[in-house]
């Protein structure tokens, strides 16, 4: 009979859904159980345990270190029994680093940061793996997203590559995922750098869109994997525990103007999550992440092949510029039949925009819009070149990959959302329009206010 690997059994053994069981035994004879929140695969003979608050253990292993551990298939419920050896502790490195990710990603929404603390990743060796004779359940039907699946990322290249502007790319490379990869609802957030955050650029299969979302670096799953550029899996969750406060407990308020907050498109019920981090030329350039209401939608093969897929739609997010239009823009008076007057406020702490009182969008994308708004009430003008706004102090844009056509995006989309008479168009590459058919009154609050 062959032998048995870690890699002959089913990935959902490491996916914590049915929590393993690691036995040890005292000098003196005496056992001791413990549950463990994480068995991290490494090779085919080795895995690393997580040790989070467990004394009996540990000193168990350091008298003894023989320990036995019961792994269990979720969707099968077939049990193995491990015969370990223990190598060594790890308090830093890339495992350690991995284990530690994915509980902060869980820690960081629960608020038990100081419970969920992980003291080191535990290495052992695997000796022998034993079946355990059990009654076999009826597996669920999950996604088919086999290896043949990497087939269509060809396919995603040609929509990416024909698309002609910067919405279509991003609508049809997220409607791509969802249609032919099979990941129905899945967002995707650029990281703003001088805020040390993300933000909602665009969403696919959730019912509100989410865009302009604000998530700061280590908050949640989205944030967690951003921090630390590593792939965030969550297989089984209870979606108010892990998913549904995650914007909640890192929002700034500032007062006076009220709440700067845009919920996360999210899936109701919520049980499988999936974050990839979007890297180019080894810099962090934002997240792509999905979400199911059945557990245990998303494996290995799908992180990889999100990610593949991820890195595809972001270079071609990135490498997207509007060709400029040479002619420049005439001022053009602002309609003079006013159909009452809207009141626009301004915040230079975080650069959020309130309109009637209600928050819009904050970041480079409210900055934007506070200029666009007041070159209109002192030029008379109603279009405007991305050359210019590039090219404006007010915005201090970097010179390279100043990614303005997706901030431009975000607040274009975000003024549907809240259907308000301030809207943007763009009437031809390089060149936007803004329109408004009522009278706009604009207040700016200072720093020191």
């Amino acid at each position: 009979m062959k032998r048995l690997t870690l890699r002959d059994l089913p990935s959902g053994c490491f996916d914590g859904v049915i929590p393993a069981v690691l036995g040890t035994c005292a000098d003196d004879g005496t056992p001791n159980a413990t549950w463990l929140s994480q068995v991290f695969l490494l090779d085919d003979r080795h895995i690393a345990l997580s040790c989070q608050f467990f004394r009996k253990t540990r000193a168990n292993l350091e008298a003894n270190p023989r320990a036995q551990l019961l792994l269990v298939a979720p969707n099968s419920i077939l049990q193995w029994r491990l015969d370990l050896r223990f190598l060594r502790s790890e308090t830093q490195g890339r495992t350690f680093e991995a284990m530690k990710s994915r509980i902060e990603a869980i820690a960081s929404v629960t608020r038990m940061e100081a419970v969920f603390a992980l003291s080191s990743a535990d290495v052992f060796e695997v000796d022998t793996i034993t079946p355990i004779d059990v009654e076999q359940m009826t597996s669920r039907s999950l996604p088919d997203r086999s290896a043949d699946r990497l087939l269509e990322l060809s396919r995603l290249t040609e929509v990416i590559g024909s698309s002609t502007d910067l919405p279509t790319l991003v609508d049809s490379g997220l409607g791509f995922l969802a249609s032919q990869l099979g990941y129905e609802s899945v967002g995707i957030y650029l990281l703003e750098e001088s805020e040390q955050a993300l933000y909602a650029l665009a969403t696919h299969g959730f019912s509100t869109s989410g865009v302009g979302a604000r998530v700061e670096l280590g908050v949640g799953v989205i944030g967690t994997c951003a921090k630390h550029r590593i792939p965030i899996r969550i297989a089984d969750v209870d979606r108010e525990r892990l998913y549904g406060r995650a914007v909640q407990e890192q929002l700034e308020r500032i007062k006076p103007g009220g709440e700067r907050d845009i919920p996360l498109a999210s899936v109701v019920g919520a049980k499988s999550l999936l974050a990839v981090p979007l890297l180019l030329q080894g810099k962090l350039f934002g997240v792509l992440a999905t979400e199911s209401q059945q557990p245990l939608t998303f494996n290995e093969r799908d992180a990889q092949l999100l990610t593949t897929a991820g890195q595809l739609l972001a270079q071609g997010i990135a490498l997207y510029r509007d060709d400029e239009v040479e002619r420049e823009t005439e001022p053009e008076p602002p309609s003079t039949s006013a159909l009452g007057t809207l009141q626009v406020r301004y915040y230079e702490a975080d650069d959020s925009v309130f309109v009637d009182g209600e928050y819009l969008i904050r970041g480079l994308p409210g900055k934007i819009l506070w200029l666009l708004l007041s070159l209109r009430q002192d030029e008379g003008r109603t279009t405007f070149l991305n050359r210019e706004l590039r090219l404006h102090p007010f915005l201090k844009m970097p010179a390279i990959n100043d990614n303005l056509a997706t901030r431009l995006l975000m607040l274009q989309r975000r003024l549907d959302d809240k259907q308000l008479p301030i809207q943007l168009h763009r009437e031809e590459r390089g060149r936007l329009r803004l329109a408004c058919d009522m009278h706009i009154t604009l207040e700016s609050v200072s720093i020191q206010s």
